[in-house]
């Protein structure tokens, strides 16, 4: 019989998967790779661990204290469900800074698709800056 625990365990979210600070920030923000993914903006850049991070960026334009959290907690519950499903590098994950623009509040699933998206964006423009790397460093 299938233990509904182990499925959930699969997919926790725990502290090494958080994107902390300003240098961690500024880091994914200055690698310039950005995607809009209908209300959010997706900041990516490799970080070399076997996992994605997450790091979020609600300023007060998108509401209240309240509506700010709210938002918060979709995404990241968003980005729980779904990171298994993310493509890696080689190399490993990406970090992901979501900025969040002001617009009306959304379903789960409606995050979940617009982080996909994104996300799949993201991974071709550094697949494709790869191997252009490789392509310069292997043709000397």
């Amino acid at each position: 019989m299938n233990n509904p625990k182990s499925s959930i365990q699969n997919q926790k979210f725990p502290k090494t998967h958080r994107l902390h600070g300003r240098r961690a920030f500024s880091a994914v923000f200055d690698a310039k790779v950005r995607k809009n993914a209908g209300p959010l903006l997706l900041f990516t850049k490799p970080n070399g661990l076997p996992h994605w991070r997450l790091g979020l960026s609600v300023g007060r334009r998108v509401g209240n204290a309240v509506t700010r959290s709210k938002h918060k907690r979709l995404l990241r519950e968003a980005f729980r469900l779904t990171q298994a499903t993310w493509p890696k590098l080689d190399d490993g994950g990406l970090d992901l800074v979501i900025v969040v623009r002001p617009h009306a509040l959304m379903k789960l699933e409606d995050y979940q698709r617009q982080l996909f998206s994104g996300v799949a964006a993201a991974h071709r423009t550094w697949e494709k800056r790869q191997r252009n790397a490789d392509d310069t460093h292997g043709s000397d």
